[in-house]
């Protein structure tokens, strides 16, 4: 088996995440299907957090955000703001990967580095959502 060089991974790994943020975008007004990627999302993480320790921060602030957003219990985020978000969730769940799922030590890599490359360019809404719940919280 040839291994393909970096940047072939690389340009896989984003044209991957466009399908996913299309597909995003079709969950976007779905909460039916959203609440099913949502929780298929956090239960692969639950079962993979070894695998994916510098992700679950992200994985489980990403999870509350969605439920809290389909609740009505957080509206103050854009369409924008969260099909990133739901992007790095399909692509979390999705069966087909850059690196299976399968491989020893690299299975969850891709899943990984998606999901917090999406935690930083979204750093900002994150940070907007937690001071809104601990605001609640008060």
């Amino acid at each position: 088996m040839e291994l393909k060089p970096v940047e072939d991974k690389i340009d896989e790994v984003k044209r991957m995440f466009s399908h996913s943020t299309e597909k995003a975008e079709e969950l976007y007004a779905n909460f039916d299907k959203l609440k099913v990627i949502s929780d298929e999302a956090i239960v692969k993480a639950e079962r993979t957090k070894k695998s994916i320790l510098p992700a679950w921060k992200y994985i489980k602030i990403f999870y509350e955000m969605i439920n809290d957003y389909m609740d009505g219990k957080y509206l103050s985020i854009s369409k924008k703001e969260i099909i990133p978000i739901i992007a790095a969730f399909v692509y979390f769940v999705s069966p087909v990967d850059v690196f299976p799922d399968y491989i020893p030590a690299f299975g969850y890599l891709d899943d990984a580095f998606v999901i917090g490359l999406v935690g930083s360019i979204t750093k900002d809404t994150v940070d907007k959502y937690q001071k809104s719940k601990r605001l609640k919280k008060a």
